[in-house]
């Protein structure tokens, strides 16, 4: 539709139109990074493997406050069993969804195993420095590591295994 405005023709668009299309185009953003194929952008593998780490950390602090809470397991050894099960569960959904895969799958898994190897490392000795010598609650020094060894696993993941 045109109208005369200062005596020059200017087009007028149906601001409704441009406010349906932002959201579409954010909501397509945002779906592609949960449903589209793998991807090689860090940006996009970044907000999957926090996806992923963040329903690995789930598992895992459950499993430890479970361990913990109602078992009475000491703490470096529930945080053993429940980096574990996240581990598992970080591996599955990484392979499948976050990272394409370079090598030959037991390659690959033996490589995830001995990345993890060191990121159990660091878990289990910041878990206890936080304890025994931070004197931090076994469930908020768990929290507090989940957050640093996600930089371990994911840098050393991308770089060595699923470059």
């Amino acid at each position: 539709m045109k109208h005369l405005f200062l005596g020059r023709t200017k087009s007028v668009h149906s601001p409704s139109l441009k406010l349906r299309r932002i959201p579409r185009e954010a909501l397509r953003s945002v779906v592609s990074v949960f449903y589209s194929g793998k991807s090689v952008k860090l940006h996009i593998q970044f907000l999957r493997y926090i996806f992923v780490g963040g329903t690995s950390s789930v598992l895992d602090l459950l499993v430890f406050a479970i361990l913990v809470s109602y078992y009475d397991v000491h703490y470096l050894l529930a945080a053993f069993f429940s980096y574990m099960a996240g581990l598992l569960w970080n591996y599955v959904l990484c392979v499948v969804w976050v990272f394409e895969s370079k090598h030959k799958r037991l390659l690959e898994f033996l490589m995830v195993v001995f990345i993890a190897f060191g990121g159990l490392m660091w878990t289990e000795l910041l878990m206890w420095i936080f304890v025994e010598y931070v004197d931090v609650m076994p469930i908020i020094a768990k929290i507090i590591v989940l957050w640093i060894v996600l930089f371990w696993n994911f840098g050393m993941r991308k770089v060595y295994v699923f470059h």
